[in-house]
């Protein structure tokens, strides 16, 4: 789950009480993933996230980056106090080049609170272990399929509409 803009609506606190070990209160059983959100004071990122997940597709280690992206102004002022959003795109870089070389996975998948071709763009740009495999957008609440033309293999991403409880974003990568 990446966190994005809503979760502050409520209180970052709210949702930090689904990660925090105590089934009484509720306990999600997905992983928070928050890469670029991280303290004005120490720069560090909220203990209950993580930046990534690895999962095994078929024998395949697909590594999950999760950002929130340039919405910041969509959220209230005291909702966000003590908290600084990174660019989205240089994170997304930096942990892609981790889970290519320390993590060994073999694709590398962004998910990001956002929808902007400015972002998308900034990604597909990223090439050697820094190269993103897809990207699933969200935050606009429409509905996008398609694809960036990069050298090699182009960059597919996706985001459906809030809209829609029957729909889903599916891309299907061919890894050989």
């Amino acid at each position: 789950f990446t966190i994005g803009n809503h979760e502050f609506d409520w209180g970052i606190d709210k949702i930090a009480n689904y990660a925090d070990g105590n089934p009484d209160n509720g306990e999600a059983d997905f992983p928070f993933l928050a890469a670029n959100i991280v303290s004005t004071v120490s720069g560090e990122p909220m203990p209950w996230t993580v930046p990534y997940i690895i999962v095994d597709v078929n024998g395949v280690k697909v590594g999950i980056i999760g950002v929130i992206g340039d919405v910041i102004n969509s959220i209230s002022a005291s909702r966000v106090a003590g908290y600084e959003f990174l660019d989205a795109a240089s994170t997304v870089a930096t942990y892609a080049e981790v889970l290519r070389t320390t993590e060994g996975c073999q694709v590398v998948v962004a998910s990001i609170h956002e929808y902007s071709s400015q972002t998308n763009n900034a990604i597909a740009a990223l090439t050697g272990n820094r190269k993103v495999d897809a990207i699933f957008n969200g935050h606009s609440h429409t509905s996008i399929a398609s694809s960036i033309v990069r050298t090699g293999t182009d960059l597919p991403f996706a985001q459906v509409s809030s809209y829609d409880s029957s729909a889903i974003a599916k891309i299907t990568l061919v890894y050989d």
